[in-house]
């Protein structure tokens, strides 16, 4: 039997560490990206994973740290 309270809260934990590696590599490709249709995009993908953090960080139980 597993325990579903520490798997969930284990996909969250990993979840919000990609979104917040996903936001530093983006932040750093768009510093030195010159095309504006990828600049465009990285903004965007940029926005969406912030969007995701968000929802994952008010997922979290207040006992963590």
């Amino acid at each position: 039997m597993t325990n579903t309270y520490a798997d969930t809260n284990a996909r969250i934990a990993l979840d919000t560490a990609v979104a917040r590696l996903n936001i530093e590599r983006f932040c750093k490709m768009l510093s030195g990206e010159a095309n504006q249709t990828m600049r465009r995009t990285l903004v965007y993908l940029i926005a969406e994973e912030n969007a995701k953090l968000g929802t994952l960080v008010g997922a979290l139980p207040s006992d963590l740290p």
